[in-house]
């Protein structure tokens, strides 16, 4: 990417700015099977999706690459828990631009405590 390029790409960016819709940040969940949904970011031509216990994403349990806005992650989440997720813009040339925002939300226990009956 050429220097001229870069410098339009980035005021471009500092302007137009997407944002994490699903989960809402501090968020409560009933559910481990979680729907991530963001914004578009201009020039993107994928995201890379993170989720971790941490708000410094040391120990990530997903690190994903995804042509798509949004994902829904069935393998990685657990009751009573924190999470912290972020999603990052890929550019042309698998370039990384930057991270769109980071998210905190909990997941509380389950809806069902073992005592319902579910017919």
């Amino acid at each position: 990417m050429n220097k001229q390029k870069f410098i339009y790409l980035f005021i471009l960016m500092s302007y137009i700015k997407a944002g994490l819709l699903i989960p809402e940040h501090q968020d409560t969940l009933s559910k481990i099977h979680v729907l991530f949904e963001w914004e578009q970011e201009p020039l993107a031509i994928g995201y890379n999706l993170q989720i971790s216990e941490t708000d410094t994403f040391d120990d990530t349990l997903l690190d994903t690459n995804i042509y798509d806005l949004i994902y829904i992650d069935k393998n990685h989440l657990n009751w009573e828990k924190q999470y912290f997720w972020r999603v990052g813009s890929i550019l042309e040339n698998n370039d990384f631009f930057s991270w769109i925002d980071t998210n905190q939300f909990y997941i509380s226990n389950s809806a069902l405590d073992g005592s319902e009956n579910i017919n």
